[in-house]
């Protein structure tokens, strides 16, 4: 996931977070934000995930990753099986 210049990758560390899979329809939105440290002198990046919904107990929990592919990158295919499912997940 790219926020602002930092890149967060959960392929071999990270919370439970990292169990968020896409969907085109997703349950979930993600924003991003620039937080004061607590010296005030700097700011990180911080990231929130935040239902769109109820979401049912049990019921995965999903998010359009939003992928953005470099220029000779293959498009990864989409299979969140959603109705409306754009069909690849990168631009």
């Amino acid at each position: 996931m790219r926020a602002d210049e930092v890149v967060i990758d959960a392929s071999e560390h990270g919370n439970a977070a990292r169990f968020i899979n896409h969907s085109c329809s997703p349950s979930a939105t993600v924003e991003v934000w620039k937080i004061a440290t607590l010296d005030g002198l700097s700011l990180r990046t911080a990231v929130g995930i935040f239902a769109q919904g109820f979401i049912q107990a049990g019921s995965e929990i999903t998010y359009d990753y939003k992928f953005e592919r470099f220029e000779d990158a293959v498009p990864t295919p989409c299979l969140c099986g959603a109705p409306n499912c754009r069909l690849l997940l990168s631009k």
